[in-house]
């Protein structure tokens, strides 16, 4: 996927897609999960600038715990 994601800003190009939300939700837990992700900077990139900075992700994102507040 770094190779991949050298090339273009998200999995399939340069707009997300299905295929980066699907790949994303579980890697948002990177750093919960302790993903060793120091040699793969178009992952982190990815992830951290290009998924997780988006309006469409925090708006979806559920946090800490994995459920909704009632």
């Amino acid at each position: 996927m770094d190779a991949r994601l050298e090339k273009s800003t998200f999995l399939c190009g340069e707009k997300p897609t299905i295929a980066d939300v699907a790949v994303a939700a579980p890697m948002h837990l990177h750093a919960w999960a302790k993903l060793p992700l120091g040699d793969h900077p178009n992952l982190i990139r990815w992830m951290t600038k290009n998924i997780e900075s988006c309006s469409w992700w925090k708006e979806t994102h559920v946090g800490e715990g994995f459920t909704l507040s009632e």
